[in-house]
């Protein structure tokens, strides 16, 4: 329940920035879809099944930047990028967890990796 909920935020991140991005998983773990190939997608609707497997294993050039702002605001996550919840993760950890998000988009927005919204 604590990684549906983190999708749901991290996409509600997404749709509210305007970035083409979605996150994306299935039981404990959330994936970042950073949309390499320049898909039409809404983040809110985002069927990664639809997208098939190929264009999610399609790697970003943004991947290691977005890592590196996650770091930054106080956060880690995996090279894929993404990561696993665990019932260790409080309510507030997945908060936190979207804000990096949220504050990840705009400092790449901020360097110009990003178009703006």
């Amino acid at each position: 329940a604590q990684a549906a909920k983190l999708r749901d935020l991290c996409n509600q991140v997404f749709a509210e920035e305007g970035v083409p991005w979605a996150c994306y998983g299935a039981s404990s773990a959330f994936y970042f879809f950073l949309n390499p190939n320049g898909l039409d997608i809404d983040p809110m609707k985002f069927d990664a099944d639809a997208i098939g497997h190929a264009a999610l294993a399609v790697k970003s050039p943004l991947t290691d930047k977005l890592r590196l702002a996650f770091l930054v605001n106080g956060t880690d996550i995996t090279a894929k990028p993404g990561g696993i919840v665990s019932a260790a993760h409080t309510n507030q950890d997945i908060q936190d967890t979207a804000d990096a998000v949220r504050e990840a988009v705009r400092m790449m927005r901020a360097e110009a990796d990003l178009k703006a919204a």
